[in-house]
């Protein structure tokens, strides 16, 4: 399972609250849901969102 979706889930937050939260689309979550790659700052924006501190971004994206 990807580790957004995970954590998200975890958190019992739908994808439209998520995104919402981070100030992002919904459709932009689901295509990272799906593996897609996103920039930096989406990134930073879900893991404020989701209280994950910056500096383990790598263990929520480890891809990139």
């Amino acid at each position: 399972m990807n580790k957004v979706r995970q954590l998200r889930e975890d958190r019992l937050l739908t994808q439209d609250m998520l995104a919402r939260k981070a100030g992002i689309a919904t459709r932009t979550l689901w295509a990272i849901e799906k593996g897609r790659p996103c920039h930096m700052t989406t990134k930073r924006k879900l893991l404020y969102a989701l209280k994950i501190d910056f500096t383990k971004w790598f263990e929520v994206f480890p891809r990139d």
